[in-house]
């Protein structure tokens, strides 16, 4: 194992510890968007899941989307949903 590998190791393991926390932490209220975990930053002062913007695009592209078009998909699909109620977006 590389330095890499093992430093893109802990990385991923430490995310997704805090991917874990956050989602205990949240809320029943809370909404939690499908293939988009890895842009969960935390929870806010409500217990709702706060999402990273440029982090849900990214998770969008790596899924095979165009940048434009999971621009467009995240601003009317998730940005829409429920008025913004139950869920924050941080945008960076």
């Amino acid at each position: 194992m590389t330095a890499e590998d093992y430093n893109n190791s802990i990385i991923e393991m430490i995310t997704q510890d805090y991917i874990d926390l956050a989602n205990e932490q949240s809320n029943d209220e809370a909404i939690r968007f499908e293939d988009l975990d890895d842009a969960i930053i935390g929870t806010d002062q409500n217990g709702l899941l706060v999402y990273d913007y440029h982090q849900m695009v990214v998770a969008f592209i790596n899924q095979g989307m165009a940048a434009d078009d999971a621009i467009e998909w995240i601003d009317y699909n998730v940005l829409s949903i429920n008025g913004g109620n139950g869920f924050t977006v941080i945008f960076t």
